[in-house]
Order: structure tokens, then sequence, then C-alpha cells
């Protein structure tokens, strides 16, 4: 059982809605990784904007937002949360293309993390998708961590919780797909996967991501984790703009 999981009875009382997805348990140690060089064309912004502000402010159009103290955990199809939260191996998602989202894919995917092949992420959001939402549908981060770019295109019930959580709209989340749009045949492995790659706690994040960020990030094209059921991510500093 994940943490998002968990925090069902926590989102009872929120007017987000349930949607699927997943996330990591506790964060384990990263094993080194090879240091990121040069400067990322970035300007940063503070993890704790003012709670009128619901989502960070774009510095630069061209340059994107870096975002700070980020919660990131994984999820994948063995834990994702389908119709409902207590129903779960599907590759749901709640804001498909085909409902008219500005979103790529229909079913949660894990691209190559190009821009133009983004992984889905899940985060907190309305059914509507307008309303209540960390990022809107169709928005797009790029992770230093594993050097991959996402696309919001789910709904996170942890990830409510903690948007929601006094001071509103100051704790960040970010639930990240990893794996195959099939059921794994070893969820320990898919689930050990996503707990190695997890950064921080709830309302106490230690990632980092860019919002909107330009296409020219290098990219880490290496599965995260394979239908051999072998986690293949590679890992870099979490919060170092290459």
């Amino acid at each position: 059982m994940t943490l998002a999981h968990r925090a069902l009875a926590l989102l009872a009382a929120s007017p987000l809605g349930l949607g699927g997805c997943g996330g990591g348990s506790d964060a384990r140690p990263l094993a080194d990784a090879p240091a990121a060089t040069g400067d990322g064309p970035v300007q940063l912004a503070d993890a704790r904007p003012p709670a009128v502000d619901a989502r960070p402010q774009v510095a630069d159009a061209g340059t994107g937002t870096a975002i700070k103290s980020v919660y990131i955990t994984w999820y994948g199809f063995n834990d994702n949360s389908c119709q409902v939260e207590s129903q779960h191996n599907c590759n749901t998602i709640a804001y498909p293309k085909g409902d008219g989202f500005p979103t790529r894919h229909d079913e949660a995917v894990e691209g190559s993390g190009t821009y133009d092949d983004p992984i889905t992420f899940a985060t907190a959001c309305g059914d509507d998708g307008k309303t209540g939402c960390e990022f809107l549908p169709g928005t797009r981060i790029y992770v230093p961590l594993v050097r991959k770019y996402f696309i919001m295109e789910d709904q996170c019930a942890e990830c409510g919780t903690d948007w929601i959580t006094s001071p509103v709209h100051t704790f960040y989340h970010a639930d990240l797909w990893m794996g195959p749009s099939v059921s794994s045949s070893d969820p320990g492995a898919l689930n050990d996967c996503e707990d190695s790659l997890t950064l921080g706690a709830p309302r106490k994040g230690t990632g980092m991501i860019v919002v909107d960020p330009p296409p020219s990030y290098p990219v880490d094209t290496t599965t995260l984790f394979t239908a051999a059921n072998v986690c293949t991510a590679v890992t870099y500093p979490p919060n170092t703009l290459p």
C-alpha cells in the first residue's frame, strides 16, 4: 500500500476529486550519481509562494520556473488507482486526451522522457481539470533527478491532501509514472523501484522540478522500470540543473 492510498481517509473532506495515482513510501538514499555540469537557463522560484498564487508563475516564457522542496513520488500500473481510489491495477488517467483535455495520452505512459515524448505524472487537481489544481492538465515539467520530461495527466489523492494543508498551496507534490502500461508480474520490484527514487516525505519534499521548461534540457532516455521487472532508472543530482 502506498502513501497516496493511506492518505485516502485524510482527503475525505477535500473538495478535490479522487483519481488514479499511487506513490512511493519513505525515501531511500539515492546511489551516487554523475555530477551535472553547466548552468541551467532557469530562474529559481520559492517553493512557498503566497497562498493567493495557486501555481508557480513562469518568470520567462523561454526558461520556465524551477521549484525546490518538491515531494517527488512514483506510481505504476500495479498501484495506480482506477475509477475509484480503492481499485488498482490499471493505466487509467483522470485527464485523457480523448476527453478533450490538453494532454497527450489516453492512458498512463512511460514515454522516453523527451520533450516530445513525455511521461505521465499526477498531482492535485479537481475532476474538471480547472479547480484546485497544483498544475493544470497538460503542464510539462522537467525532473533533474532522472533528466526526463513529464506531462500532467492524472490526479493524486495524497498530492491533494498536501496541497490543501495549511498554509494552503505551499507544499508541492508530483507523483511520477514509471513502468509499462500493463501489470507487473513482480509488484514488489516495482514498489522497490518507486521507493528508491522518492525524494522527501509529505510536506517535507527534497526534490526539484522545472515547470514549463524549454525543450533544450538534456534527456536520459534509459527506461525507468522494464517489462522484465528490472529497475533501470539512472539518477542525477536531484537539485542541480544540467
